[in-house]
């Protein structure tokens, strides 16, 4: 199998709720090709799902740094800021994702949930 291919499976074990199966073949696909952003990001959220935000934050920025204007990562990577309590850092990673990508439904979502939070306005 390649890379997308290890990348999807994690992804459809992710939907049935099998997170470790994912998280088996997002490794497969990264070491396959550890330049993957959209393995990183999705690495990212199966460890945040697990509660290991640290983990789950170096793979939204190693998924920054080798793509600077992914949407989604910027996203995931706010919503790990968000659950960790820091609003601000948060914010502007949503702001980023909404100026990359306006129509993006999740982030609008995330920044309301700052404002719900903050009382401040975007």
């Amino acid at each position: 199998m390649d890379v997308e291919a290890h990348n999807n499976l994690g992804v459809a074990y992710h939907r049935i709720g099998l997170l470790e199966k994912a998280i088996e073949h997002y490794q497969i696909s990264l070491r396959l090709k550890p330049d993957f952003p959209e393995g990183h990001s999705n690495m990212g959220v199966a460890y945040q799902i697990k509660g290991m935000i640290d983990k789950a934050i170096e793979h939204y920025q190693e998924a920054l740094r080798l793509r600077p204007n992914y949407p989604v990562a910027h996203n995931n990577l706010g919503r790990a800021y968000y659950d960790m309590g820091l609003l601000d850092k948060a914010r502007e990673h949503y702001q980023i994702a909404l100026k990359l990508r306006p129509d993006f439904p999740e982030a609008q979502d995330n920044i309301k949930k700052i404002l719900g939070r903050s009382n401040r306005k975007p």
